[in-house]
């Protein structure tokens, strides 16, 4: 998908991490923030913006804060 940012086209990737990483018997943060910094490498990298999407959880282990705190956790590996 294309964006437009003050004039200049960029690419815009969406990823999908695993959601294994937030559902799981074990809450793993190293983990979390290791998969979300390998996918900002590798967009930026190519100038592309990115945008994660996570989906597919449907228990997330009877946690449900663990879906808050992974995107407290991506949100500090995109600063």
């Amino acid at each position: 998908m294309n964006t437009r940012d003050h004039g200049i086209l960029r690419e815009l990737a969406r990823r999908k991490p695993n959601p294994t990483l937030i559902s799981t018997s074990r809450f793993d943060e190293d983990q979390i923030r290791c998969d979300v910094r390998e996918t900002l490498a590798a967009t930026s990298r190519h100038g592309c913006r990115v945008e994660l999407i996570m989906k597919d959880v449907h228990t997330l282990n009877s946690e449900p804060w663990r879906l808050a705190r992974w995107v407290q956790l991506a949100r500090e590996q995109s600063a």
